[in-house]
């Protein structure tokens, strides 16, 4: 069953529940990115479509000095773990997510089916 807020056209509407999360809460500082310093910046894209939610943010990266694809950390979702959630959550709970793995330009995207297949909402 699908949430009725997630039904609603407005894929501003849409995408609050999910920045609620984890990219939320990093957001503000962006600590793992160059556009969490002084006068950086940071694009978040939400695209509603027929199946689910898309959701894309685009910052400064810089803080790797080579260009790589993301991966998350074997153990971030142990409850002892200090670091390294925000992409474990993302491989665990969206459909899909991947990254352009640039160093200097970060793209890091996912997407969430409305009927939640792929993910371990439904686990």
């Amino acid at each position: 069953m699908v949430p009725r807020d997630l039904l609603e056209p407005d894929a501003g509407k849409l995408a609050r529940p999910v920045l609620r999360g984890p990219w939320r809460s990093n957001a503000p500082g962006l600590p793992d990115s160059l556009s969490g310093r002084l006068g950086g910046t940071y694009t978040l894209l939400a695209h509603r479509h027929r199946t689910g939610l898309h959701l894309t943010c685009r910052d400064r990266g810089g803080l790797c000095e080579r260009d790589a694809p993301l991966a998350p950390e074997p153990d971030a979702l142990d409850l002892a773990a200090e670091s390294g959630r925000g992409l474990a959550l993302l491989d665990a709970l969206s459909t899909d997510w991947g990254d352009n793995g640039n160093a200097h330009y970060s793209s890091v995207w996912f997407y969430l089916a409305f009927d939640l297949a792929g993910s371990q909402w439904n686990g």
